[in-house]
């Protein structure tokens, strides 16, 4: 267990800035090693920044990657080799759910656009067409 002022040796694996929130407070973190990280905002650091499509779809909460690395850490947080985010998109790991949810396509989940928004909502005169019948 941790003791209050504990500090560790936090990694960005990935070249571009990375952040996370603790405690209400936000932090950056560039590339490279953070020397004298408080141990929560590092642990907040791994969890709240994993790789797309690497976490276990069954639930195990810590069975992911994460874009952070704690030097001289336990399994699964030790993890400091350089990494790039993948263009999955999400966080679970398709390849590893059986069934539909493996063939689960990316989609636009924005709003409409004007245009499609009124599309059938154009009032019709039928009194034009009643009259030529």
């Amino acid at each position: 267990m941790s003791q209050f002022g504990d500090t560790v040796t936090l990694v960005n694996r990935t070249k571009e800035t990375r952040s996370c929130q603790w405690d209400g407070a936000h932090y950056q973190f560039e590339s490279g090693e953070h020397q004298n990280v408080p141990l929560p905002v590092a642990v907040a650091a791994y969890r709240q920044n994993p790789l797309h499509g690497s976490e276990d779809p069954l639930g195990d909460e810590l069975a992911f990657e994460s874009l952070f690395g704690i030097k001289e850490a336990k399994e699964p947080y030790n993890a400091i080799s350089p990494v790039t985010q993948s263009n999955a998109g999400e966080r679970l790991n398709r390849s590893l759910i059986a069934g539909d949810g493996a063939k689960a396509v990316r989609r636009n989940a924005g709003a409409t656009n004007r245009a499609d928004a009124r599309m059938g909502s154009e009032r019709s005169d039928m009194s034009v067409e009643a009259m030529t019948k």
